[in-house]
């Protein structure tokens, strides 16, 4: 997991002039509690793992919170701590203009832990 989640920061940051299909960002919801997080790392995952599930995009799990909050979610924390992975590696919503992926076509979203992009997401889109 954790060569993954450093593999997903590396994708991100050299865009499109790799990654020319894209990213599949998953989302949690706006709470980010556990199981969010757990179901956006999980499943970005899965779809990193058995690779022809993203259609040639690179799977992002996305925590859907600015990352100066991440410490205020402790059971994440303390998960994430216990399961040796670093806050560092982690994606937040506020590090990744999903507009201006939407806008170039690079972006496939999956929602996990809900089911409708809040009012002031879809706005952004």
């Amino acid at each position: 997991m954790e060569g993954f989640l450093r593999s997903c920061n590396a994708a991100l940051k050299q865009g499109s002039e790799v990654n020319h299909s894209g990213f599949h960002v998953v989302l949690g919801n706006e709470a980010c509690d556990l199981d969010s997080m757990v179901s956006a790392l999980s499943f970005a995952y899965f779809l990193y793992k058995t690779s022809g599930s993203s259609g040639g995009r690179a799977p992002v799990p996305v925590l859907n919170i600015p990352r100066a909050e991440f410490p205020l979610r402790s059971d994440s924390a303390f998960l994430l701590r216990e399961s040796g992975l670093a806050a560092a590696d982690l994606l937040f919503r506020d590090e990744l203009d999903l507009q201006a992926l939407h806008r170039a076509g690079l972006l496939a979203l999956t929602l996990v832990d809900h089911n409708v992009l809040p009012r002031s997401e879809v706005t952004r889109l």
